[in-house]
């Protein structure tokens, strides 16, 4: 497995992270309790609200290469 993240963070709110699997699993990232109407786009799907449980967002993975598209706006 292979994971790439590519980020400004904390000069920025976008994450972009590529993962390549030999097969399917559930990845799972912590989105802080800061967090105003963040976004998740999968494979340039279109963005869909984030919806963690207990701070963490599941996130399917299959095998091959997934793109995730996380934006994790702050208010200010």
């Amino acid at each position: 497995m292979n994971v790439t993240v590519d980020t400004l963070y904390p000069f920025g709110d976008t994450l972009s992270t590529s993962i390549t699997a030999t097969k399917a699993f559930t990845y799972y990232v912590r989105i802080p309790s800061w967090v105003a109407d963040g976004t998740i786009a999968i494979n340039g799907g279109d963005a869909q609200p984030l919806s963690p449980t207990d701070g963490l967002q599941a996130i399917p993975i299959q095998s091959g290469t997934t793109t995730i598209t996380l934006s994790l706006p702050a208010s200010i």
